[in-house]
Formats: structure tokens, C-alpha cells, sequence
């Protein structure tokens, strides 16, 4: 199955309506590969919380996983059933508890305003393979050594055996802002992880990091620049993007291809 997300909104004349809730529909990917009609099952909103992030699936695991948080409990949805066989496409829900969600702070940049728009605290990817589930926001938190509140990466992992929470940690360095990742597990389970990072004294650029499935619980390794920032950035919004990407490689699994963005010279 493959599964499309939306967050649903009221439209009045300008399409500008109150937010209605989540909602999600499930694709028979048999139809789909098969270029014919796809069965299909549709859940509408309200279906809960804000942005639906759906898991991508590196596992022979039939149940496809969903996740979205509230301030401090992230929801777990289990999707079972495929649309169009039998009762087609059903899903179950949990909540757990996690450290404190919050909306990170615009991020400084060289050369000054403006800063640069690191939007909010949702999910911005999901992925599971052997049993581990892991999602990936950006949050306001004060890094170690630091007395501001700066946009730090937030990790979480989620045993899919019980939907227990196994690690739950923020990533923050001081004086740094780092918004926007993405993350993937290779075939040995270790992270992969991309974002973009700016600060006072350096232009926005792209950057790595990851850990092996070996090391300490609730840790990061050190960030690998990628891309140094060019340039300030100041175009006609201060919106940066949320295009950062990590994918595992189909040939050799224990690859990772990671891309993000930086400021470049025009």
C-alpha cells in the first residue's frame, strides 16, 4: 500500500478557510504498479493532531507506521489491510510520552536580517527498517554552553515491537542553527541524517550526521559539512525550504544519498 497525507483547511472565497484536521488515503500499490484503477480507502479528517508524517517502509513488514505529535506525546498510527482486498486498509492508534515539542526560532545567518524562516516543529520525515522506527523535526532548545534559544534537530526512535519510545533526544550545538532534516536507516540500522545550518558567522549551508546503531542511546555524532553557504541570503521571503532528503541506495543498502540546500552565489 501507499499512503498520501494532507492537512485539511475550510475554503471560503479566498481558500483561506479554518483548519478541519488530518487526513489520509490508502493506495492498493499492486493497482498502482500495475498502471490500472487503484482501490483506494479514504480516512477524512479529523483524524488527529497536526501533519500526518507517513513512514517509509525498508522492511518486509506489512503494516505501514504514521506519526504526529502534541506538545509532549507523539501518536503512533498502525496501518493494517490493503484497499480493495477483504475489509481493505484499517489502522490502530497509540500515544506515548516524549520530551516537550516547541516551535524553533528563525534561524541567524552571516550578513545578518533576514533571518531565515525555519517554520515549525512537525515531523518532516519518517522511516522504519528491523523493528526501529525513527522521525526527525527541528524544536527550539538551548544547547549546551548556550543561554539562547536556537533551532536544534530533535530525534526520535520508536520500537515498532510494542510501540515503545527508545530514544527521544534533542541535537543542539551552541551559537548553531539546524533546521530542516531528513534522516534514513542503511541495512545495518545505522542513522543517516542531512540539514541546513546557519549561524551569526556562517552562511546557510548543508550539513550531515548520523550514528551508528552501536553507539550511546539519545546521542548524535558530530556534524560533516557537505556544502558551505555561500552567500546571504535574502530573497523576496525569508522562506528557506524544506526540501532536505536522505534515501538509501537500491543497489548497495549500506549507502545513504543525502541532499539539502544552501545560499549560493548568484
Amino acid at each position: 500500500k501507499v499512503i498520501l497525507t494532507a492537512n485539511a483547511f475550510g475554503c471560503d472565497i479566498n481558500c483561506n478557510g479554518p483548519f478541519q484536521g488530518t487526513e489520509f488515503l490508502v493506495f492498493n500499490k499492486a493497482n498502482l504498479v500495475a498502471g490500472a484503477a487503484a482501490a483506494t480507502n479514504f480516512f477524512p479528517p479529523p483524524q488527529g493532531l497536526f501533519t500526518l508524517r507517513a513512514a517509509q517502509n525498508l522492511s518486509a513488514n506489512t503494516t505501514l507506521f504514521m506519526v504526529s505529535h502534541g506538545v509532549n506525546l507523539i501518536r503512533i498510527w498502525s496501518v493494517t489491510g490493503v484497499p480493495g482486498v477483504g475489509p481493505g486498509a484499517t489502522f490502530t492508534t497509540v500515544d506515548r510520552p516524549i520530551l516537550n515539542m516547541s516551535i524553533p526560532p528563525d534561524a541567524q545567518q552571516l550578513g545578518g536580517l533576514p533571518l531565515i524562516a525555519t517554520n515549525d516543529d512537525r515531523f518532516l520525515e519518517a522511516v522504519f527498517r528491523n523493528g526501529s522506527l525513527w522521525t526527525t523535526a527541528a524544536v527550539g532548545c538551548i544547547p549546551g554552553g548556550d543561554v539562547v534559544t536556537r533551532s536544534c534537530l530533535r530525534l526520535i526512535e520508536v520500537m515498532t515491537l510494542g510501540l515503545t519510545v527508545n530514544q527521544d533526544f534533542n541535537f543542539g550545538i551552541s551559537g548553531i542553527y539546524m533546521y530542516f532534516p531528513a534522516v534514513t536507516l542503511d541495512s545495518l540500522n545505522n542513522l543517516i541524517g542531512v540539514f541546513s545550518r546557519s549561524s551569526s558567522s556562517e552562511f546557510a549551508g548543508v550539513w550531515a550526521s548520523g550514528r551508528l546503531a552501536s553507539d550511546p542511546p539519545n546521542s548524535l555524532q558530530n556534524p560533516t559539512l557537505i556544502k558551505a553557504g555561500e552567500a546571504h541570503y535574502s530573497p523576496f521571503a525569508n522562506r528557506w525550504g524544506d526540501y532536505s532528503a536522505a534515501s538509501v541506495d537500491p543497489v548497495d543498502p549500506t549507502k545513504v544519498w543525502i541532499s539539502g540546500e544552501y545560499a549560493r552565489i548568484e
